[in-house]
């Protein structure tokens, strides 16, 4: 049920419907962190990007974490030099390699998922609750290098869909 309301609620920004309050500033926020990251990236060529969920620091995921993943690999989407990987197809290689989103911090893992994608790129994203928002953060990994590229952030308010989105689907 929660990934038919998922599903229904990216339908409509998709199609650029109406959407309520908490998915509009769930949306500007997710832009904001795409914006930042494009300036990080190459401005050249096409960039291959893992998107990961965004947990809590402790590997822990939540609906709200998977629905920022999916708008951030929407809006990513959107940019032709930009090919980010679906949540699903990563969820397959995790789960055969017996990862978990939260391992992608481990450079050695970071590195293991992204070339079975030849993925450039891997994102690292976490959230916090940080009372009346949640602080949304995205640590961009170069694989190949190691390196970090640079780091994105934004907030979302934090309203009674946010938080209930915050209490369920925990893995």
């Amino acid at each position: 049920m929660r990934i038919m309301v998922l599903a229904a609620v990216l339908a409509g920004i998709i199609q650029g419907g109406a959407v309520d309050a908490a998915a509009a500033d769930a949306a500007s926020a997710v832009a904001r962190l795409a914006e930042q990251i494009g300036s990080l990236l190459p401005a050249d060529g096409q960039v291959r990007i893992v998107v990961s969920d965004f947990d809590d620091g402790q590997g822990a995921t939540t609906d709200l974490s998977r629905y920022l993943a999916d708008l951030l690999i929407i809006q990513l989407g959107r940019t032709p030099r930009f090919l980010p990987i679906e949540r699903r197809h990563l969820r397959i290689i995790l789960d055969q390699l017996a990862l978990r989103s939260s391992d992608l911090r481990r450079l050695g893992e970071a590195r293991q998922v992204a070339s079975q994608f030849h993925a450039d790129v891997v994102l690292l994203n976490g959230l916090a609750d940080a009372g009346a928002q949640v602080a949304v953060d995205t640590r961009v990994l170069d694989v190949a290098t190691g390196a970090m590229l640079g780091f994105a952030s934004a907030g979302v308010t934090k309203d009674a869909k946010v938080q209930r989105m915050l209490e369920t689907g925990h893995q």
